[in-house]
């Protein structure tokens, strides 16, 4: 409401109350012409409408004609928002399972779950293009639901592995996700210990009552919290000590950069020495994610990381190929006994 017509009501001898509170309307108008735009009114109103969200992404209170340069990015965003809607329930949604190796037996002791999207008629859609699509729309509460869902039925066949699920920060702000979860586990029979929920950095970090009391739960009920993509977030050594977690997984962008003698290799591995000998402190176990050659591999085992994921090992695989990999009973290619831990320099 305007100061201007906030007054005339007051001199109509309308009462305002003392707190009332006016604001201001704004207009974000989004522009696209026929015919060089497009040539169907369907496109046409897409286009407008990309535009408009440019504009309130900007700050709103705009307008803006539709340029393909800058706004090809939201509409295809808006078009696989609209395509997931309805993923699951095509069956365009599937599971696999990357495995996660005791570094010091060689066994596979983990497997993580990862959500792949195959589209009719756009192929396969990477994750780092939809995951984001999900979250900024609400979809991921249903992505996530179905993930723990598919993920519960494998674990039920995998009684000596966890199996691991990433959490979003907006599963666990649901007020029925504890409930959710444990109807999971007990209708595929399973112990909550089976299971384990990869949480990054960042989220854990947050001073959140509810999320704390959500962490606290799951801890006490004897499921596993894994800090994932550690490092590259708020990296808060002295709060990790209250947090009710388990394992660390080092960020893969440091497994890429932990082989050499540079002054950024030398920092990298500092970092994760210290994240092991920290993590010594309070039993904690350390993956080192990312691990692509025996060199990478050679040196995270120097550095005391207990756990490996990468490449090296094993591609993301289907659930069968999965107990191809547990039957095996000779050792792997590229296990070596690990070398004693490189000295602080």
């Amino acid at each position: 409401m305007s100061k201007k017509l906030l007054s005339n009501l007051k001199s109509e001898g309308v009462f305002i109350s003392p707190g009332f509170r006016y604001s201001f309307l704004t207009l974000s108008i989004g522009i696209s012409n026929y015919p060089e735009d497009a040539q169907t009114p369907e496109d046409l109103l897409r286009h407008a409408d990309s535009a408009m969200l440019a504009v309130k992404r900007s700050g709103k209170h705009g307008f803006k004609r539709y340029n393909s340069t800058d706004d090809a990015a939201t509409e295809y965003q808006q078009m696989l928002a609209h395509e997931l809607a309805g993923a699951i329930e095509r069956q365009e949604i599937s599971l696999v399972f990357q495995p996660i190796y005791d570094l010091r037996t060689a066994k596979i002791v983990k497997v993580e779950s990862l959500l792949r999207w195959t589209h009719p008629t756009l192929g396969r859609i990477s994750p780092t293009d939809f995951i984001p699509v999900a979250e900024h729309s609400g979809l991921i509460l249903s992505l996530g639901h179905w993930v723990i869902e598919q993920a519960c039925l494998s674990a039920s066949a995998w009684k000596d592995i966890q199996v691991c699920v990433n959490l979003s920060a907006l599963q666990l702000l649901q007020h029925s996700f504890m409930e959710d979860l444990n109807r999971e586990i007990q209708k595929n029979g399973l112990s909550p210990t089976h299971l384990a929920l990869e949480i990054t950095e960042t989220m854990l970090m947050r001073d959140d009552p509810h999320t704390r009391y959500i962490l606290d739960e799951l801890n006490s009920l004897g499921i596993d919290l894994i800090i994932d993509d550690f490092g590259i977030g708020y990296s808060n050594f002295n709060r990790l000590r209250t947090l009710p977690v388990q394992s660390l997984k080092i960020d893969q962008s440091f497994t890429f950069n932990i082989v050499g003698q540079s002054v950024e290799h030398l920092y990298v591995q500092q970092i994760v020495r210290s994240t092991v000998n920290l993590s010594q402190i309070a039993d904690l176990q350390v993956t080192a994610e990312g691990i692509e050659t025996a060199e990478q591999l050679d040196m995270v085992q120097s550095l005391g990381c207990h756990y490996g994921q990468g490449y090296l090992f094993s591609r993301p695989c289907s659930a069968e190929q999965i107990d191809v990999l547990l039957a095996q009973s000779e050792l792997p290619a590229w296990f070596r006994p690990a070398t004693p831990a490189v000295p602080p320099t």
